[in-house]
């Protein structure tokens, strides 16, 4: 499917609105002074149309990093499950429609704007992505299975057909299937912020290499590392499982952060902080060099070299990955590193 940007006054009529509004919320929000009451506010208005959640996305981005490459790196990539001949060309047609509907654009913002939230979806495929039959279920169009996928650097915002909101960092890859009983979501790798729609009648199901969540209805953030799984629960109540960790079943409610790796630690966390991750903060009581490296390869496209003896020392604090320059920097005199540049990026070394 497209998320839609329908439903209200022209794009274009409106976008100057738009875009002062989003600006505003961002300030707010990168100058600290955001009351929860706000952050409420803030939400309501985010929800109210997608429009309002791409030119929050672009304005924060924006206000990130000024080099507007960083901007138009956020064009989602979509990759239909193989379906015969037929639905490729299909495929490339609508690729080609999207290609001219940006090339049309009036302006190179709202051309990166627009791309950052339109998919190309391919009919059903006739690989099932959970390995089984494929049930037949109440909606068409995930019955048989998708795949979204981002490259490092790029953020993908989609609207499933239930109502249910997924936004992928980059590095990301999901396979997606909608079942009459269930609503399945197995994420691969990388990092999703979801907001799941309510059905009781529906479970929402997760899986990771590690651990399967259940969720009827409520906002969380997965994280799938090399290590470990990370689950923060923004709001409600999700149910974690943890086979291989020989835990039981957990349920976890807001403000609550499990992580399964070896072991499993639940910790609590400021669940006001939901915003953070969309601006690229992380924040880590204990995360190795090498893994901090990777986060920071996905989420902007920056390649990092560690070398190996320093892959496992272990740095805790805030961080700002969308900003690698002046992080490093920081870093390097405390855990005794230099980084330099490279054609591609940074080396880290002693």
């Amino acid at each position: 499917m497209v998320i839609r940007i329908g439903a209200f006054r022209s794009y274009e009529e409106r976008l100057d609105e738009i875009r002062a509004q989003a600006a505003w919320w961002v300030a707010r929000e990168h100058t600290g002074r955001m009351r929860e009451a706000e952050r409420m506010d803030l939400r309501d208005w985010l929800a109210r149309s997608p429009a309002h959640e791409l030119e929050y996305m672009l304005a924060d981005s924006l206000y990130a990093d000024d080099d507007l490459v960083a901007a138009m790196r956020l064009v989602p990539r979509y990759v239909p499950e193989p379906r015969g001949a037929r639905w490729k060309e299909a495929l490339a047609q609508g690729g080609r429609w999207l290609h001219e509907a940006l090339i049309r654009g009036a302006a190179p913002k709202l051309v990166a704007a627009s791309a950052a939230i339109l998919l190309v979806i391919g009919l059903a495929s006739l690989i099932d992505p959970f390995g089984r039959t494929p049930s037949t279920g109440e909606d068409a169009r995930l019955a048989d299975g998708m795949t979204l996928k981002t490259q490092n650097g790029e953020r993908l915002l989609v609207q499933l057909p239930d109502g249910t909101r997924v936004e992928m960092a980059g590095g990301s890859e999901a396979k997606v299937r909608f079942a009459r009983d269930a609503r399945h979501f197995a994420l691969t790798k990388g990092e999703a912020l979801f907001e799941v729609a309510h059905d009781t009648a529906r479970p929402f199901l997760i899986a990771t290499d590690r651990a399967g969540v259940r969720v009827v209805g409520t906002r969380f953030l997965i994280r799938e590392m090399p290590a470990d799984t990370r689950v923060d629960v923004f709001d409600g109540i999700v149910e974690i499982r943890a086979p291989a960790a020989d835990a039981s079943t957990m349920r976890v409610r807001r403000g609550t952060r499990v992580t399964v790796g070896r072991d499993v630690t639940i910790g609590r966390f400021d669940p006001g902080t939901e915003q953070d991750w969309r601006g690229g903060w992380v924040d880590e009581a204990s995360v190795s060099l090498g893994a901090l490296a990777q986060l920071i390869e996905q989420r902007t496209g920056t390649r990092i070299v560690v070398d190996p003896e320093l892959a496992q020392v272990q740095v805790s604090g805030r961080f700002r990955i969308t900003q690698p320059e002046q992080l490093l920097a920081k870093l390097g005199p405390v855990y005794g590193f230099h980084a330099s540049r490279t054609a591609e990026g940074y080396r880290i070394a002693k």
